[in-house]
């Protein structure tokens, strides 16, 4: 006498629930690709919401950059010299204390969830409450710091 297959255990069933809407999302990216590839570079760039940008991508990198810029800009940071460890840690920081202060229009030392929007800083917009613990309606380079910092020990 056959049996009929068992459903699978508690942990599998929750492992399926997570993966089945993963494969269809990579199946309806898969799909959509080719289009993508075929209407050009452009066009399979992320889009971001208006007002925002990435902070990371220099403006001579971005894809509004004019090709002559875009390439000398390029070829200089493959022949800079990679860093790594403390050194990369600074650079980042350093990074992001300059784009920080360049979006601190009002020269306060501190940012308004108005002024990092308008500043490009999308994820200092989205995580707000969390890195603002003292509710001073605005964050302090040190905030963003610690809110970080606290997310990195976290995973």
């Amino acid at each position: 006498m056959k049996r009929a297959p068992r459903a699978p255990a508690g942990g599998a069933r929750r492992v399926a629930c997570v993966l089945a809407p993963a494969l269809a999302f990579a199946i309806g990216v898969c799909d959509a690709a080719p289009a993508a590839q075929s209407a050009g570079p452009a066009a399979s760039a992320p889009v971001l919401p208006p007002g925002f940008r990435d902070p990371g991508i220099p403006p001579a990198l971005r894809a509004d950059a004019p090709a002559g810029t875009r390439a000398h800009a390029l070829a200089a940071m493959r022949a800079a010299p990679r860093a790594s460890g403390a050194a990369l840690d600074a650079q980042v920081q350093g990074l992001l204390r300059e784009s920080f202060d360049a979006a601190d229009v009002k020269r306060r030392g501190a940012l308004t969830r108005e002024e990092a929007r308008a500043g490009g800083f999308g994820y200092i917009d989205r995580h707000f409450e969390a890195i603002d613990t003292r509710h001073a309606g605005e964050i302090t380079f040190a905030d963003l710091q610690a809110y970080l910092a606290r997310r990195a020990a976290a995973h």
